[in-house]
């Protein structure tokens, strides 16, 4: 997912996707942080979606014959922490 086509992606691309019948699997890749939101055909013509966080998940593509670990797919890469909406409390 890119910063500046996100929404598009997220939405008006995916709904393009998903009228490819051969298309089974959708990965979106977040760049800012452990996630990803795997996407999968269900029954020929419904969708699911799962939404894997972390760098300890694992997706499983067992149509595909494997599985993907996401500290692989994100290996040496360092993360920028996440903005705060709330400031902690002083001890």
């Amino acid at each position: 997912l890119s910063p500046s086509t996100r929404a598009f992606d997220l939405i008006r691309k995916m709904d393009e996707y998903r009228t490819v019948p051969s298309l089974t699997h959708m990965l979106l890749i977040d760049p800012d942080l452990p996630q990803i939101i795997h996407w999968s055909r269900v029954g020929g013509t419904g969708w699911r979606h799962m939404i894997l966080e972390g760098l300890e998940a694992i997706i499983d593509l067992p149509d595909l014959g494997m599985t993907l670990k996401l500290s692989e797919l994100y290996a040496d890469l360092t993360f920028r922490p996440r903005p705060r909406l709330v400031l902690p409390e002083s001890v």
